[in-house]
């Protein structure tokens, strides 16, 4: 617990609300939390040692998590979207599973109120299942317009970026692999005209990104553009190239979604 205070402090911000935290078996997580932070926050959580974790929605974007108990206030999806049922019991599902924990509890605060929860606590029910890139690919020429802006805007000057960004970079590391994703098998689900779009839309971010097929098939959840800015952040960098190196590796009762 220390040790991930003080590599909070160190690589994150020696003001990082972080490290104050889990000195007291406290934490929080979310989706672009500094990599090794995050990974040893899930590990701690894991083992007892954190025993209270505030989180976003990313506990449903393949995190494999699981506690005793779950609170929820109003779970929301991205920025102002309210969770809809089938993410919702997703999320439930993280309380008491199967060979974690013999029984789990999920509680939900303030079921009244209609500005935290706009269509109620959502029913039991069961649901179609839907691959997440077919059902973004869907939704017309809105992926394809993401990734021509993708290109020179900044993810955090998207408005809700979590919509597209995972399918965008699963698609882009697709088409770096195969040279296209006209062949590829979501192609034969959809429209034609969309996937001609959206191919255009990655040959033309393809034709700018020079870290390679197989780094980009490694992290198919990191968008290679960004990847690629990071390899050109490092290649201008003019100071100690030793800044530019990472700290060093350091040696659950119930999580609270926001």
């Amino acid at each position: 617990m220390l040790e991930l205070a003080d590599l909070a402090r160190k690589s994150a911000h020696p003001l990082y609300r972080l490290a104050p935290l889990v000195e007291r078996g406290v934490a929080f997580h979310y989706g672009n939390m500094p990599s090794l932070i995050r990974s040893e926050v899930e590990r701690l959580f894991r083992s007892g040692k954190i025993r209270f974790l505030v989180c976003t929605s990313t506990l449903i974007e393949g995190v494999n998590l699981s506690c005793r108990t779950i609170v929820l206030r109003g779970p929301r999806k991205g920025i102002g979207h309210p969770m809809e049922a089938h993410d919702f019991w997703n999320l439930a599902g993280r309380a008491g599973r199967w060979g974690d924990e013999f029984q789990g509890n999920i509680i939900c605060i303030d079921p009244q109120d209609a500005g935290a929860w706009p269509d109620g606590v959502p029913e039991r029910a069961r649901f179609p299942i839907k691959r997440e890139s077919d059902a973004v690919i869907e939704q017309g020429d809105s992926l394809a317009d993401y990734l021509d802006r993708r290109v020179t805007t900044d993810l955090a000057e998207f408005e809700d970026p979590n919509q597209f960004e995972q399918v965008a970079s699963y698609l882009l590391a697709t088409f770096l692999r195969q040279g296209s994703i006209a062949q590829s098998s979501l192609a034969k689900r959809h429209n034609s005209a969309i996937i001609e779009r959206l191919e255009a839309s990655l040959a033309n971010i393809a034709a700018q990104i020079a870290i390679g097929p197989d780094i980009a098939a490694r992290h198919p959840g990191v968008n290679a553009l960004g990847m690629q800015r990071l390899l050109d952040a490092f290649r201008n960098y003019k100071g100690d190239v030793e800044n530019l190196c990472r700290p060093p590796s350091i040696a659950r009762t119930a999580m609270i979604v926001s």
